[in-house]
């Protein structure tokens, strides 16, 4: 089974980094349904978090408010992750989440309207898990479903790779 929650629990000090002596709780983080997923940047100033309300949401850590709210998925999100690469400014900009839909959506979190920069298809089962993987000359996206598969995407030319399907 799945582990679910329905509070989302974080320890932030000013800098952005980790302090357990300031703590604060989103409720109803995602409207009151079971949070899912939850990932960080590498320098912990953002988190994202996934739902069953078929969302991805970020959070910014030091003014404990949503920035933004990414809709996209039909039906519950059940992974989220996001680029443990940053830019210039600290943040990160790709966030890939998977769901129910059988759907792994990448999102720009950098755009200003459309955030969905691309869907990738393939998993006949629901998406339980998502990795990037991005120490590779060409970033990589491991994907696991439902479907008793794990799958391995290009980022570069955004397809599965052949032959990277394990039962």
């Amino acid at each position: 089974g799945s582990v679910c929650c329905t509070r989302l629990l974080l320890n932030s000090d000013d800098r952005g980094g980790v302090n357990a002596e300031k703590k604060w709780e989103l409720k109803a983080a995602h409207d009151a349904l079971d949070i899912t997923g939850i990932s960080s940047t590498d320098k912990g100033r953002v988190v994202a978090s996934s739902g069953k309300d078929e969302c991805v949401r970020l959070w910014d850590v030091e003014t404990q408010k949503q920035i933004v709210k990414l809709e996209g998925h039909k039906g519950w999100v059940k992974c989220v992750t996001v680029s443990a690469v940053s830019d210039d400014a600290g943040s990160s900009n790709l966030v890939v989440s998977g769901g129910r839909d059988k759907a792994i959506k990448l999102w720009d979190i950098r755009a200003s309207k459309t955030r969905e920069v691309h869907n990738l298809l393939g998993h006949t089962g629901w998406v339980h898990a998502v990795a990037l993987s991005e120490g590779l000359s060409s970033p990589k996206i491991v994907s696991c479903s439902g479907d008793k598969t794990v799958r391995l995407w290009d980022l570069n030319n955004l397809k599965q790779e052949n032959g990277k399907v394990a039962y």
